[in-house]
C-alpha cells in the first residue's frame, strides 16, 4: 500500500493516499445525501490517513487522526441512537432503524421527508416567529 502508484508533481502518490482520498470522497457523497453509512468512510479514511502520517513521520498529523476517528465514532452512535430533545429519534436515524438494509435510501429521493411534513412539521413545532397569530 505503501509503493508509489504514480508521480504527481514531482511528489510520489502511493495508493494508500489514493484509497484514503477514495473513501474520504465517499464520505462526503454519503453525507450530502444523509446516508450514515458515511461515518465509517470517515473512520476508514482517517485510519489510513492516520498510517500514511505515521509511516511519514508526522506524528502530530496522525495523532489528529485519532481524534477523528474518535469524533467520527461519536457522530454515527449519535446519528443511529442519539435522542433529540423531548427522547425523539432524528427522522433520519429512524429511517435507517426502522430499515437498516436500505442504508437509509429514502433519504436518496427525498419523499420520506415530503410524507413527514419535513423534520420541523412532524414533530409539531413551527420555526420562531412562525405560525398561526
Amino acid at each position: 500500500m505503501l509503493e508509489p502508484a504514480f508521480v504527481l508533481w514531482g511528489a510520489p502518490v502511493t495508493w494508500l493516499e489514493i484509497a484514503a482520498f477514495v473513501l474520504a470522497l465517499g464520505c462526503v457523497v454519503l453525507n450530502v445525501l444523509e446516508i450514515h453509512w458515511g461515518w465509517g468512510l470517515a473512520i476508514l479514511s482517517s485510519l489510513l490517513y492516520g498510517w500514511l502520517f505515521l509511516d511519514s513521520r508526522l506524528y502530530g498529523e496522525s495523532g489528529l487522526q485519532v481524534f477523528f476517528v474518535a469524533v467520527a465514532v461519536w457522530g454515527w452512535w449519535q446519528w443511529l441512537y442519539g435522542r433529540r430533545r423531548g427522547g425523539e429519534t432524528s427522522a433520519a436515524a429512524r429511517d435507517v432503524l426502522e430499515r437498516p438494509w436500505t442504508g437509509g435510501g429514502a433519504a436518496l429521493d427525498g419523499r420520506a421527508a415530503i410524507r413527514r411534513g419535513g423534520a420541523c412539521a412532524s414533530r409539531g413545532s413551527t420555526p420562531a416567529g412562525a405560525g398561526s397569530h
